[in-house]
């Protein structure tokens, strides 16, 4: 009689279902689906082009990206956008076009005639470098910086346009010289001038 119960038990305990088991397949057996979540993107704002050939490649690095590049809008959209994006000298130069696809690359090659030409860049670039306003205290380390930074832009942006250094280098010197405070400026010229005697 024992032995049938412990034959019983042991039969009973093989059939019962495991309670840990049973969680791991129930678990295992749900299906997971990961919900879509929307991002709301920042809507892109693009700086409008008034002229100025010095912002040119900037504008249109961004336009291009945005909109030209965009091969959901039609040329006539593209055109709206352009002229919606342009002001001054700019938007007069294409004013008069009207809105039809052919007129699209037109717009495009008006605006690279007159403000993407290269001399013009150069030319523009070089404006800036002679348009920055110089420094009276060399305490003013935050108009340090900012003179700093207008500088080196519009060096890189000469050098995005392959224009060599050594070329402008006679040029540029003296124009950093005069936006310096005058102990700066003494400063600097006095190691210039003692690096050229050591070579």
């Amino acid at each position: 009689m024992l032995q049938r119960k412990k034959n019983y038990l042991s039969l009973g305990s093989q059939n019962a279902p495991n309670p840990v088991q049973q969680n791991q397949v129930s678990f295992q057996s749900q299906s997971f689906s990961d919900p879509t979540i929307a991002i709301k993107l920042p809507r892109l704002s693009l700086n409008k082009f008034y002229g100025d050939p010095s912002t040119f490649l900037e504008f249109y690095g961004q336009f291009e990206n945005a909109i030209h590049k965009n091969n959901s809008l039609s040329k006539v959209e593209k055109l709206k956008n352009l002229k919606s994006l342009v002001g001054g000298g700019a938007a007069s130069a294409i004013k008069g076009l009207e809105l039809k696809d052919e007129n699209y690359n037109s717009a495009l090659e008006i605006l690279h005639s007159r403000y993407g030409n290269k001399d013009v860049l150069i030319q523009a670039h070089l404006r800036s470098l002679l348009n920055i306003t110089p420094i009276k205290t060399s305490n003013d380390l935050n108009a340090l910086r900012t003179m700093y930074d207008k500088i080196e832009t519009q060096i890189r942006n000469l050098e995005s346009l392959s224009v060599d250094t050594k070329k402008y280098a006679n040029l540029l010197t003296p124009i950093i010289i005069k936006l310096l405070p005058s102990d700066l400026a003494l400063d600097f010229t006095r190691k210039t001038v003692d690096e050229n005697w050591s070579c």
